[in-house]
């Protein structure tokens, strides 16, 4: 029987046992800690001075302080709640947070203490602030007027908060310090509290999701609780509650390790489950560690196995376009599981980022590891294979201008979800040149309603390349999913058969895609697809540009330019067919649908396109 792409059944619920509090309880520190050298550490943030990714950060400091900071305003955060629109309430919430981190990398490198009145100045602000949450994550406007509940923002902001106690420490003035922890108190810690305990909670409920949302909160809400809290019981009772739910976010992946929401929320969710992991294996000395079980040593394996070339990746699900596995991420992984050899030093790892990340990541840039080499093209194997998602990873002998292919079976009705069963991406020098085009970049309260995939070509089958019969674009749901065996071995490469009439879910319709890879060389890519039915039919598929493209002859495509050029050579079995031309833009990068649509109805059809390195 074919396998089909299906989350672990692993989902948590109830609260944790008193025995297990206890025990906990007794590995945790006597204070409330945080992660990463404090301000006191020289030695350390004197090396992230070094790094050429702070050499602005004193004088982004003292840009802040030579101005004020942005006001709180209520109309900018009411417009979604308006008119559905996110952009200008949520900038204005992240352009107050900007203001804390670059006065903090300021004073941390400087140590000097001319940035910390500004650093008060500016969390008092944060803390106080009418809510802590998105406006699209607010809908019932139930934070603005004063009942808090927990959202991704509000979750990480609390870790950040509780970080810039444990990193400047007595620099702070003390009664801020207990200001601040009797706001995340309030806004954060009582609220998940009532959570676990199966409370009201204004609708918010991610500890029993399996998808990013987990992740991210679990790691803010602990962090915090470790940064603020007083009492080793309470503390050791949100760590247990991160480690009794945190089982549900790798629910969310295929037990191969593949993570249906696609690159940006891999980087999203997974960098946050590295918090977690660090922050509980820190606090617990080792005790506690999440990566030790098995299913997250193939998620922390996921960046390296979907590289189809060197920094290249296809953008399944809502990802932008060009987007990839943050590399401090997979170093990360590498690092804690010994599953390859570190390929970033330190100035690699110390960046700016939040006041979770840039702490974390500086510990491990000073830890005398594996010295870090760069990575070679021997270093990639011929293909990865996700079984149980369907996902199909193939690579060219000669990775220095050769062509690699991702495709995907899966089904309709994955995380962030785009119905695409089918989709490919070609890849060819530092770049995707043909397929999967990403997106959205921007997202709008429609795209998460009823009618996100007949309102936005990108999100369905439509947008995507993958064929559209009698008219129609695939289904949304689980049972629109592949059927497909694994890859066959054959003498030049690889072969893959997959069974979609599902997606469609046409009576007395099948549709096949066929997948033939030559390795050698500079390899090459065949997809087929096979229509048969029991009455005429529509039948077309199509080609994606995401960036240049050009018809070369009458069945000739070019995409890409200079030594990323790809040829495509579309074969009709001698059926006449017409090319469509057709602009998508839709909240990201415009892109190129291009139809090849079959003139006449069919009972049986094929169509096949080439994909070959451009001469």
């Amino acid at each position: 029987m074919p396998s089909e792409a299906a989350p672990i059944a692993v989902v948590a619920t109830g609260t944790p046992t008193p025995e297990r509090v206890r025990e906990i309880a007794a590995w945790l520190p006597e204070r409330p800690s945080g992660i990463g050298p404090v301000a006191a550490e020289r030695e350390a943030w004197l090396a992230a001075a070094q790094a050429s990714g702070f050499s602005g950060a004193v004088t982004a400091a003292e840009v802040e302080l030579a101005r004020s900071m942005g006001a709180w305003d209520d109309e900018l955060y009411l417009e979604f709640s308006r008119n559905g629109e996110r952009a200008r309430g949520e900038e204005m919430i992240r352009a107050r947070g900007r203001r804390l981190m670059r006065l903090m990398w300021g004073e941390l490198v400087e140590n000097r203490g001319r940035f910390v009145p500004a650093i008060e100045e500016t969390l008092r602000e944060l803390i106080r602030q009418r809510s802590w949450v998105l406006p699209a994550h607010d809908g019932k406007l139930l934070n603005f007027n004063g009942r808090p509940n927990v959202d991704l923002v509000s979750a990480t902001d609390s870790f950040q908060y509780a970080q810039v106690l444990h990193l400047l420490g007595d620099k702070l003035d003390e009664g801020l310090r207990r200001e601040v922890a009797a706001e995340v108190e309030r806004r954060v810690l009582a609220p998940v509290r009532r959570m676990v305990a199966g409370e009201d909670t204004g609708g918010v409920d991610w500890l029993r999701r399996t998808h990013n949302w987990n992740a991210v909160c679990l790691a803010g809400v602990t962090g915090a609780a470790l940064g603020v809290v007083e009492s080793r019981e309470e503390r050791a009772w949100f760590v247990a509650v991160a480690e009794l739910y945190g089982v549900n976010y790798l629910a969310g992946f295929t037990s191969d390790g593949y993570c249906s929401e696609g690159v940006g929320y891999y980087n999203y969710g997974f960098g946050y489950f590295i918090a977690l992991r660090h922050s509980l294996y820190a606090a617990t000395g080792g005790r506690l560690d999440l990566f030790a079980d098995p299913v997250t040593r193939e998620v922390a394996r996921y960046a390296d196995r979907m590289e189809m070339l060197p920094g290249v990746f296809a953008a399944f699900s809502d990802c932008k376009f060009d987007q990839r596995p943050r590399a401090q991420w997979a170093e990360y992984a590498r690092r804690a599981l010994g599953t390859g050899a570190a390929r970033l030093g330190p100035e690699e790892l110390i960046r700016p980022d939040n006041m979770v990340f840039t702490p974390l990541l500086l510990e491990l840039a000073l830890r005398p590891d594996t010295p870090a080499v760069a990575a070679e093209a021997s270093d990639f194997e011929p293909r990865s294979w996700f079984p149980d998602a369907q996902v199909l990873v193939l690579r060219p002998a000669e990775t220095r201008g050769g062509l690699a292919l991702t495709i995907k079976g899966g089904h309709n009705e994955e995380h962030h979800n785009h119905n695409d069963v089918g989709s490919y991406a070609v890849g060819r020098g530092a770049r995707v040149v043909a397929g999967e085009a990403g997106g959205p970049h921007v997202y709008n309260r429609a795209m998460f309603g009823p009618r996100r995939y007949l309102d936005f070509k990108s999100l369905s089958s439509h947008g995507h390349p993958v064929p559209k019969v009698d008219g129609r674009d695939q289904a949304t749901g689980r049972k629109a999913a592949a059927r497909a065996g694994a890859p066959v071995p054959t003498p030049r490469g690889e072969r893959w058969v997959l069974d979609i009439s599902d997606a469609y879910g046409i009576e007395g319709v099948e549709v096949w895609r066929e997948v033939d890879y030559r390795r050698e060389g500079t390899g090459e890519a065949k997809i087929t697809d096979l229509l048969r039915a029991d009455r005429p039919v529509r039948f077309e598929t199509a080609l994606v540009a995401p960036g240049a493209w050009e018809r070369t002859g009458p069945d000739l495509i070019r995409f890409g330019t200079g030594d990323e050029a790809v040829t495509a050579r579309i074969d009709t079995g001698g059926r006449a067919f017409d090319l469509t031309v057709e602009t998508i833009e839709e909240n990201a990068p415009a892109y190129t649908r291009l139809g090849v649509v079959l003139r006449e109805p069919a009972r049986e059809a094929r169509v096949s396109v080439t994909y070959a390195p451009a001469l």
